[in-house]
Parts: C-alpha cells; sequence; structure tokens
C-alpha cells in the first residue's frame, strides 16, 4: 500500500469508528451491547421465537456466548424463555413486550440520529454517497 493509500485508509477507518460510536452511545444509553442488540433484532424477525442454537448460527456467535447474552436479557426482561411443545428440554427465545419497546426505541433514536446526520446532503448527494459506497461493498464482496 503506497503512503496515500495508508493515509485515505486511516481517515476512512477513524471516520468508520466515530460513526460506530455515535451510534454505539445510543445503545450504552439503552444498556445494552451491539451483541445484545443483534439478538433482539433477530427475534424480532421471528415473532414464533428461535431456540438459542438458532440464534447463535443466525448472528454468527458461540452457543456460549449467546446463553451469557440471553441470560442478561432475560433478566432485563426483555426476552422470554418458554418450552418447546414438543420437547420441554428444548428452550424457545421470544422478544418480551420490554424487548420490542426497547428495540423500537433505539431504532427511532437511531433514525432520528441518522437524519441529523444527512441534513446538510442534498437528495442526489445521498443518492451519490449510497451508490458509492454500494460499489465499495461489492468490490469487498468479490
Amino acid at each position: 500500500m503506497s503512503e496515500p493509500d495508508n493515509e485515505f485508509f486511516a481517515r476512512w477507518m477513524t471516520l468508520w469508528k466515530n460513526i460506530d460510536s455515535v451510534f454505539n452511545a445510543e445503545l450504552h444509553r439503552a444498556g445494552i451491547s451491539y451483541s445484545e442488540y443483534l439478538l433482539l433484532e433477530s427475534l424480532q424477525g421471528a415473532p414464533q421465537g428461535m431456540e438459542p442454537s438458532a440464534l447463535a448460527d443466525a448472528r454468527g456467535m458461540s452457543r456460549q456466548h449467546v446463553n451469557l447474552l440471553l441470560r442478561q436479557l432475560e433478566g432485563a426482561e426483555l426476552i422470554t424463555r418458554t418450552g418447546a411443545t414438543v420437547d420441554k428440554r428444548r428452550r424457545i427465545i421470544a422478544l418480551s413486550p420490554a424487548g420490542a419497546e426497547k428495540l423500537s426505541t433505539i431504532k427511532a433514536n437511531w433514525l432520528q440520529m441518522d437524519s441529523a446526520g444527512w441534513a446538510g446532503f442534498a437528495s442526489y448527494e445521498r443518492g451519490r454517497i449510497l451508490s458509492l459506497l454500494e460499489h465499495y461493498y461489492d468490490n469487498l464482496k468479490s
């Protein structure tokens, strides 16, 4: 990597980290980690609930880590655990009403923050930025 590329990479990583920090501050205010947020989001997409192993697989986390996170979420009353109808030893994890409310609040706050961040950009500028980021992502995938 040439010197200008190193400088570009450093600036890009700093911006990425700084933007990420702003959004993660909202999670901190809500009292949950990003990993916990990801589990709540997965559960929101599965109203019938999910088994812990399916949650782990869906988010690419170890089962041990997911079980630790689930204990914390259950302690905060953001999820519920029920026995499966066929095999009572298996547990089904679902989003509780409090968990759904917290997730909704976080997303609303993120949307408000995001809107404020984009407020100084014209519609065509936002479209161009998104197009460029999509192109960047496509290059990363290949």
